[in-house]
């Protein structure tokens, strides 16, 4: 019966729509890249579109697996490299040990031609010692951050087009060390500054060095909805602060500077990121965005100001914060 009646072959177009409707499933990729030739080149190219390194063990299994089929270093396009937390974290005093092993992302200089989307993560955590006093109950912030961001980010900065990172980056978003440390990004339409260290006067003229052309930037506020203040746009620029008069409360503290946005020509929108307000969820679902207003910069331009809130449940539990380049649907 088989052989006079022959199943018909899929067409081509109608594999490739099954194949793509897979993108959730790593697995079914995989077999779908070995099952036949027609289908291998669609399924590796969706299968490393993204990748997520969370260890060393994750780097060195990329490299070797590039090394071995280079062809498919062509099809990575965004790329999440996270350090991993320590082990083992005590809040009572006793002796802990801070093994997480280093991440060294230099390894993949010269391997990765065609990255548009890049998140580098650092890793915070407290760290408690016998002798530390009770007022620091909680212990001291520290963080582990991935070796080699600078020169990977430089082998990338023709192809860059969304940015994140949650610590301090040599040449980036600090531009005061020799000179041959300083980056460049052209190409780069996305800013996303994942930690609320980053958002300084300092920090901005830096990033406004390195990435001229940005029409997009977005600040993590870190804060809970209980302890961030009211946003308001003044002539300085984006303030938080309250009505209180002075000598309660002092003045609105400027926080985000027109003078400093009139740096950035193309900047079309500034996003505020902070964790979401449960009773704001009620009325707005899982996430939620504000107007805040616009900035008016000397040239007369105006640059929009948005406030978007993020559910907690989407908090990465090492960084204390959301991947906003890939939460947010304005970065996808």
């Amino acid at each position: 019966m088989s052989a006079a009646f022959p199943a018909p072959a899929l067409p081509q177009d109608l594999r490739e729509i099954i194949v793509t409707c897979l993108t959730d499933s790593p697995r079914a990729l995989a077999a779908c890249a070995q099952a036949h030739r027609s289908l291998t080149r669609l399924a590796q190219s969706l299968l490393f579109h993204t990748i997520s390194l969370t260890s060393a063990e994750h780097i060195h299994a990329l490299v070797r697996t590039l090394q071995q089929s280079p062809h498919l270093a062509v099809y990575v396009r965004h790329l999440l490299i996270a350090q991993p937390s320590p082990g083992a974290r005590n809040f009572q005093g006793n002796a802990i040990s801070l093994g997480a092993s280093s991440m060294y992302i230099d390894s993949l200089e010269g391997l990765l031609p065609n990255v548009e989307k890049a998140v580098l993560r650092c890793s915070r955590y407290y760290h408690r010692t016998p002798g530390m006093s009770a007022r620091n109950r909680d212990g001291i912030m520290m963080f582990s951050a991935p070796n080699g961001g600078n020169a990977f980010i430089a082998q990338c900065s023709q192809t860059l087009r969304v940015l994140e990172v949650d610590y301090n980056i040599h040449g980036l978003t600090n531009r005061d060390l020799d000179r041959s440390y300083h980056l460049s990004l052209p190409s780069l339409h996305t800013l996303i500054l994942g930690h609320r260290s980053l958002v300084t006067d300092s920090t901005l003229r830096a990033c406004v060095a390195t990435v001229p052309n940005v029409q997009r930037l977005v600040l993590w506020t870190g804060l809970a909805p209980r302890q961030v203040m009211e946003h308001d746009i003044s002539p300085e620029g984006v303030v938080f602060g309250s009505a209180l008069p002075p000598a309660l409360g002092g003045p609105p503290k400027v926080v985000l500077k027109t003078a400093i946005i009139d740096g950035w020509h193309n900047l079309k929108r500034v996003v505020l990121v902070k964790q979401e307000d449960a009773e704001r969820k009620e009325r707005h679902g899982d996430e939620w965005e504000e107007q805040l207003g616009a900035l008016h910069c000397s040239n007369g331009r105006e640059v929009e100001v948005v406030i978007v809130q993020i559910p907690p449940s989407r908090l990465d539990e090492n960084t204390f914060a959301p991947l906003l380049a890939f939460e947010l649907p304005s970065t996808r």
